[in-house]
């Protein structure tokens, strides 16, 4: 009996605690601070003097974006970020350019590291938001022996 008691208690308290809160607004003004971080799958693909070089692996990434209303729902961002991919794997093709081809694998680490800025507007009441970004980066590969690409 107990049990059921407490059953119609939740039950009776939810209603009642759901109509009680007031509902958010959305106001976007001010300065934010934004840190991420993850881990994914990165894949890069260069032709250098007829050496196709694919890099790939497992990647962890970092992302710090500072932001600040211009005015409200219109916002300026300016964002650093970066990615490093250790152990990853080179698939080196020589292509038909040189004679002959081949491929040989060997493994290093990916780095890109850049920075950028960025527009978003906001779209009130919905709290909708279109975003424009650009930015430049630097992508490095080092093998095991200290061979650099960048």
């Amino acid at each position: 009996m107990k049990s059921r008691c407490l059953f119609l208690i939740v039950v009776l308290m939810i209603p009642v605690g759901v109509a009680a809160v007031p509902k958010a607004e959305h106001h976007h003004t001010g300065i934010y601070l934004r840190l991420s971080t993850g881990l994914g799958f990165s894949y890069s693909r260069e032709e250098v003097e007829s050496i196709d070089y694919q890099i790939y692996g497992f990647a962890n990434m970092v992302f710090l974006s500072i932001d600040g209303a211009l005015t409200e729902n219109l916002i300026l961002s300016a964002d650093v970020f970066g990615s490093v991919t250790v152990d990853s794997t080179v698939h080196v093709s020589y292509l038909p350019d040189l004679g002959g081809s081949g491929t040989v694998d060997v493994s290093g680490e990916l780095a890109c590291f850049g920075t950028g800025a960025g527009i978003t507007y906001y779209v009130m009441p919905i709290n909708l938001y279109f975003g424009l970004s650009g930015g430049i980066s630097k992508v490095t590969f080092t093998d095991t022996s200290g061979y650099e690409i960048s």
